[in-house]
């Protein structure tokens, strides 16, 4: 087996150390489908929250930079969750949208990491969607939907440029 063939996206890779390590507050990583998804934060503890779930990378869209190197831009899908505990049904809508608004922020965070990234290209993401989220999956699961387009270089990210 090459080791193009073992090798994990680097995006991935760097979108996980970004949310264990850099964020202002830790952030457990899950890579999952929907369905993945659904069952794996079911499984979660409170301590486990708040949770990003990279839910795809739609599509790739590459072009060879300058240097020659291969410059990749995904179009990623990500949703920031985080748990409340009690029953949400008695909530004033205020204290939902607290809860979402935090979740906002910390997607401003992760937005500011990724750009900050060694891989990421001339910022990595010029702009981004952020969409909110009411009781996704379970009832007490609340925050954002983000889709956003990283840039990153095949150089630095070593992805496209690894010997056989």
């Amino acid at each position: 087996m090459s080791s193009l063939q073992k090798a994990k996206d680097p995006i991935l890779l760097e979108l996980e150390t970004i949310c264990t390590s850099r964020l202002a507050m830790p952030v457990k990583f899950m890579h999952a489908n929907l369905n993945e998804a659904n069952f794996g934060l079911d499984q979660l503890t409170a301590d486990n929250f708040p949770v990003l779930v990279h839910v795809s990378t739609a599509k790739d869209k590459n072009k060879i930079g300058p240097g020659g190197d291969i410059e990749r831009t995904a179009s990623m899908f990500c949703l920031l969750l985080n748990r409340i505990e009690q029953d949400t049904s008695d909530f004033k809508s205020y204290d939902l949208n607290n809860s979402i608004n935090q979740m906002r922020m910390l997607g401003e965070n992760l937005m500011y990491w990724i750009n900050r990234s060694t891989i990421s290209v001339a910022g990595g993401v010029d702009d981004w969607e952020s969409e909110n989220v009411y009781q996704k999956f379970d009832a007490h699961l609340f925050g954002v939907a983000l889709t956003f387009d990283w840039t990153v270089d095949s150089q630095t990210s070593g992805y496209y440029n690894s010997a056989p």
